[in-house]
């Protein structure tokens, strides 16, 4: 007679069952480990597109070159390679998934990334708000909420507009 694992009458597996979440896999997930390793050293990892298709991108790892990253080497990142599977080519200098790279940047160059982009979003988030305002001002237009909602109860259901 088959047992219905779901039933189970041990605690522990009911304790254990309700503490796992599944989440679905994500192949550029860099494992929690691999990134304190590195953050010791002082470094960010970070996933670059370095081809499209067949095309190297040379442009964007330039880019992302004079932002001061370096490729991430199998050496260096050989418990990365071991926990996500990666296959890495005999001879290769970099750890690749897909059309992808792994390359490293100084803590406080990531930092100084990231505060610089988030600088310029909120800069362009209120320009945005400004504009949206003065069109609105300019073409007399009048940003309100004027929606009504009643609630009916009842068995026939009324759609006749109150005036």
């Amino acid at each position: 007679m088959a047992r219905d694992i779901r039933k189970g009458t041990d605690d522990t597996k009911t304790e254990t069952r309700a503490r796992f979440e599944y989440r679905e896999s994500n192949s550029l997930e860099i494992p929690e480990h691999v990134r304190e390793e590195f953050l010791k050293e002082g470094f960010r990892l970070r996933w670059v597109r370095y081809r499209i298709g067949t095309e190297e991108d040379l442009n964007n790892i330039s880019k992302h070159m004079r932002d001061g990253m370096t490729f991430v080497t199998p050496q260096e990142g050989a418990s990365l390679v071991q926990a996500m599977f990666l296959p890495v080519r005999d001879g290769s200098d970099k750890i690749t998934n897909g059309d992808l790279v792994l390359c490293k940047v100084p803590v406080h160059m990531a930092e100084a990334r990231r505060e610089f982009y988030d600088n310029k979003q909120r800069e362009t988030e209120r320009a945005n708000a400004i504009m949206l305002g003065k069109e609105s001002r300019q073409n007399g237009a009048q940003l309100s909420n004027n929606s009504r909602s009643t609630v009916r109860t009842g068995r026939n259901a009324n759609f006749a507009q109150d005036e």
